[in-house]
């Protein structure tokens, strides 16, 4: 017959150290934790801190100070950063420092007696990056290479402007699902590349945040300064369909580059509420009749694939009616609107 299976006794040795190892290794385990919780705590603090020094407007009437205030909020960053390297938002913080410094140095080099009729805010803005960011994409749409090298190397750029972009590759690497990372890297991305390679980066921004409306509004703005104005207004349209929130903005900066007329066919997106919005609001004088009489005709053709009950349909389509002059068509759905939603 089969043998009898017999049980293995536990070393008496093994049996008296077990309790005193799992006690060690749940003190061992305390221990760690607390020693990790208070690293963590210690970097939360030094970055609170940081984040804290950060001036939150540069006021150019008074550069000296200005810049000691910069400086001190780097100071702070940095040695953040030294603890807590993978922060996103200490790096943003310090891009934008360190812009600031660029626009500072730029804006000593502005102020002369030649100037002193121009109001400071104007030379303020003279010193924005967007600026230098249009002239590089300017020299590279002529294959001017070595004047782009040029503005490349001019000493607040090469300074400034090439730590900022430094922490914005940082910010990168910490967060890439940051949009607002890859925005803040296209404004800048001609300091080592082919200016027009920066739609690299709006569409990551693009795909990253498609449901923000003040990301379509500064994607639009980036293909304006980078002179791609259809690419503008294709930007736009996009956010006007996302919210409206920007509208007076977007018209105004459209409006730089084309009248009214062309607006109303091809800026402004296929919704038939906006249009009416734009039609009673912005172009509602005299002046504008031929505008909204194109908005009637825009509303008309696509009033029937909208999703709109059969009221809303009749109410904006009387509007439609009564930009293009028929009075009669107008009066008529009118009234179907009031008698289907009195």
């Amino acid at each position: 017959g089969r043998r009898p299976i017999r049980k293995k006794t536990p070393d008496p040795l093994v049996r008296r150290l077990s309790p005193k190892l799992v006690s060690a290794a749940l003190l061992l385990g305390f221990m760690t934790a607390f020693v990790w919780g208070g690293v963590q705590t210690q970097r939360s603090a030094v970055r609170e801190a940081a984040l804290d020094a950060v001036p939150e407007d540069v006021e150019p009437a008074n550069a000296s100070a200005a810049e000691a205030e910069i400086r001190r909020g780097l100071d702070r960053l940095q040695r953040a950063i030294a603890v807590c390297s993978d922060d996103v938002d200490l790096h943003l913080a310090a891009a934008r420092l360190w812009t600031a410094r660029y626009r500072l140095a730029l804006l000593a080099t502005l102020d002369s007696p030649a100037s002193q009729e121009v109001s400071p805010q104007s030379l303020w803005d003279r010193t924005a990056p967007e600026h230098l960011r249009a002239a590089a994409h300017r020299l590279a749409a002529r294959g001017l290479t070595h004047e782009l090298d040029t503005l490349r190397q001019q000493p607040p750029v090469r300074e400034y402007l090439t730590p900022a972009f430094g922490h914005l590759l940082a910010a990168r690497a910490a967060c890439p699902l940051s949009a607002k990372v890859h925005l803040r890297i296209a404004e800048l991305a001609f300091l080592v590349e082919d200016p027009r390679c920066d739609t690299v980066h709006i569409r990551r921004a693009c795909r990253l945040a498609p449901a923000e409306p003040n990301l379509w509004l500064r994607v639009g703005l980036l293909d304006l300064q980078a002179g791609r104005i259809d690419a503008a207004w294709s930007q736009w349209r996009k956010g006007l369909m996302v919210g409206t929130e920007h509208l007076k903005t977007i018209l105004a900066l459209a409006e730089s580059h084309a009248g009214p007329m062309e607006i109303a066919e091809r800026l402004l997106p296929d919704s038939a509420p906006l249009l009416v919005r734009v039609g009673q609001g912005e172009y509602s004088g005299l002046v504008y009749l031929p505008v909204r009489e194109v908005l009637g005709r825009r509303i008309e053709s696509i009033l029937p694939a909208a999703e709109l009950d059969e009221a809303e349909k009749r109410y904006y389509s009387g509007i439609a009616r009564a930009w293009q002059h028929d009075v009669a068509g107008s009066v008529a759905n009118l009234n179907y609107a009031v008698a289907l939603r009195p």
